[in-house]
């Protein structure tokens, strides 16, 4: 076997290892397990109890997914492998990266409220028509404005995803019938 065949063996072998590793991780009663296994060992049966699963058979078939990813100790107790670790980190992550982006929507249109309370503010003392109410007035046309723009900007990502999702599904209809 020349070097360009074991270089092509090798990336066959790790992208092998990689779907492995999806597959591993494809249910959520496996993720279940990691975060379960996350902060200590456990025998057989705390995990089952833990996890509320009443099959011994369901249970040794999702550990038996997870072998890459648990392993037992000297004392018979599942525990992760570093492996493990890692993937739990990636699950969390992703599951994290959804609540990231609420947080700059939100952020985004706190700061359009204070963009737009300012620009009034700014406009009525230069146009020389400020006076007691002038910020109270500012402040309620901020809020009125920022309920607005969020229900604005909440069609529009609702409409995004329902236009993300119809293409995909199209996206697939089209890959199953080739």
């Amino acid at each position: 076997m020349n070097r360009e065949e074991k270089s092509k063996r090798a990336v066959v072998d790790k992208d092998f290892l990689e779907a492995e590793l999806f597959e591993a991780v494809s249910h959520p009663t496996r993720i279940q397990i990691l975060k379960t296994l996350r902060g200590n060992a456990l025998g057989f049966a705390e995990l089952k109890h833990k996890l509320g699963i009443s099959s011994s058979g369901n249970l040794s078939h999702h550990l038996n997914k997870l072998a890459a990813l648990v392993e037992t100790d000297s004392q018979g107790k599942y525990k992760l492998t570093d492996q493990g670790r890692e993937a739990l980190y990636a699950i969390m992550a992703i599951a994290r990266a959804g609540t990231w982006r609420d947080w700059i929507f939100h952020t985004f249109i706190v700061m359009s409220a204070l963009f737009f309370y300012a620009c009034y503010l700014t406009a009525s003392i230069f146009s020389g028509q400020a006076d007691a109410l002038t910020p109270l007035i500012g402040f309620v046309s901020a809020v009125i404005f920022s309920v607005i723009f969020y229900l604005l900007m909440l069609g529009w990502r609702r409409a995004r995803k329902s236009m993300r999702q119809a293409y995909e599904s199209k996206r697939m209809w089209k890959w199953e019938s080739d």
